[in-house]
């Protein structure tokens, strides 16, 4: 059985500039770009950026810390934000 102190941890979490929000970009949705005459509108398509989603990073450290996981890939985990209008190619 593994125990660790929880809030420390989330302390120490917090405390990690990939929470920084000023050097986080944050994702943004697709959306249609302004009328163009003879060509119509376009989708322009979204923007993923690099902002994280905190409690689903608190969760999988955790995870982590009870597993004795060495490495986590967040990205794998999905603690990514996402963009919640997204652009989707349909192929005939």
């Amino acid at each position: 059985m593994i125990a660790y102190d929880e809030e420390g941890l989330n302390k120490a979490l917090e405390g990690l500039d990939c929470f920084d929000s000023s050097q986080a970009v944050p994702p943004a949705d697709a959306f249609l770009s302004d009328y163009i005459s003879g060509q119509g509108y376009a989708i322009v398509p979204e923007t993923e950026g690099s902002q994280l989603d905190e409690t689903l990073v608190k969760e999988a450290v955790a995870h982590g810390v009870r597993n004795l996981a060495s490495q986590l890939n967040l990205e794998e985990l999905g603690c990514y934000r996402r963009a919640a209008l997204r652009r989707i190619i349909r192929r005939s």
